[in-house]
């Protein structure tokens, strides 16, 4: 049910999009956002912009501004791996270590990382290096 209701919010590139999926595929929720995910290639890194610059907009409550945080830090976290409290912290610590490291070191940081991402202690190290 839930993916028939939101098949008529998608945009016109989301609705061409999906054109390629069978009905059944179409009928599934989690099938239909799985393929509109990867198909617009958001990352974790785009999840984590979103939420950092998301701004509440003139024609929006609070309750649904709130709403769209959680669901934008929902697809983060998950984006990220993050399966339990532990996780998340050190999630959130990675992130702020990462903010405040110099461009070069940054730049150092990523290259190692390459497709993988450290965590905080590991980030902490290789900064240090």
């Amino acid at each position: 049910m839930r993916a028939k209701l939101t098949i008529p919010q998608l945009s016109d590139r989301a609705k061409s999009l999906i054109s390629r999926l069978t009905v059944r595929e179409l009928e599934n929720y989690d099938r239909l956002k799985g393929f509109l995910l990867s198909e617009f290639k958001l990352t974790d890194t785009e999840y984590k912009a979103r939420f950092d610059k998301a701004i509440k907009r003139n024609d929006e409550t609070h309750v649904l501004y709130t709403a769209r945080l959680k669901s934008v830090l929902k697809y983060y976290i998950e984006s990220r791996g993050v399966n339990n409290f532990e996780q998340l912290c050190d999630l959130f610590i990675a992130d702020k270590l990462r903010s405040c490291l110099s461009v070069g070191v940054l730049n150092y940081v990523l290259s190692l990382e390459g497709t993988a991402t450290f965590d905080a202690s590991e980030i902490a190290k290789v900064a240090d290096t």
